[in-house]
Parts: structure tokens; sequence; C-alpha cells
């Protein structure tokens, strides 16, 4: 069977610690050159409950943002403009972005917002 989901944190301290969990963790995966961890589809739920022990190392509370791809650079400059602290992710070739859990993204002024976007509490 084939792996067919991939994840990687930016930076490269976290992405070593989530290579560490999953190392010792049964769950069968893969990294290339380029940090991109990849899994079965089947261990989904176990490599999410690694990925929120992760997360949590970074915030006690967090959400994870997702934008359509063309609205990434918005968002993060917007962040910025906020002084919001967020940690980028590639999700599966999709970025998104790890923010504390008391931060509320749809308070932000839709106009300086692109159209769509999502928040997955944790």
């Amino acid at each position: 069977m084939r792996m067919n989901r991939t994840f990687r944190f930016m930076p490269p301290k976290l992405n070593a610690a989530l290579q560490a969990a999953l190392n010792g963790a049964d769950i069968d995966h893969a990294v290339d050159r380029w940090g991109y961890v990849y899994y079965h589809d089947r261990d989904t739920e176990a490599f999410e409950d690694i990925l929120a022990t992760v997360r949590s190392s970074v915030f006690e509370s967090w959400q994870v943002l997702s934008c359509p791809a063309d609205a990434v650079n918005a968002y993060r400059q917007v962040m910025r403009q906020r002084k919001v602290r967020f940690v980028v992710e590639v999700d599966n070739n999709r970025v998104e972005f790890l923010i504390p859990g008391d931060i509320d993204p749809h308070s932000w002024p839709l106009d300086a917002l692109p159209a769509k976007s999502s928040a997955q509490a944790g």
C-alpha cells in the first residue's frame, strides 16, 4: 500500500520533534530529504494524535487556520500586523497556520482578508 498522506512543520526543530515522536510510535512512515513525512490513510487517526501532542508543545490551546492557496500571503501579513504567533504547516500540499486557540481569526476585518477561511480547533 502506497503512503498517500504528507505533513511537514516548516520550523526544522518542530518537524524534528514530530519525526522523533513518530519513530517511537507504531505508525509506518517515511521522511523525504526535505523533511516531509509520508504516511498511510489508515494511520490518519494515530498520526493526528501525535500531531496534536506536538502542536500542544507550541501552544497550550491551539487551532489550525486554513485558507485558499492564493490567500496564504495575505493571511500571513495580517497575522504579522496583528502580532499573532503562528507556525506554518504543510498538510497534503496545503499551507496552513498553527495559531493560539484564543485567537479569533473570524473577528478580523473582512476587508483585510481573503473571502474563504476555516479554523480547526485543538
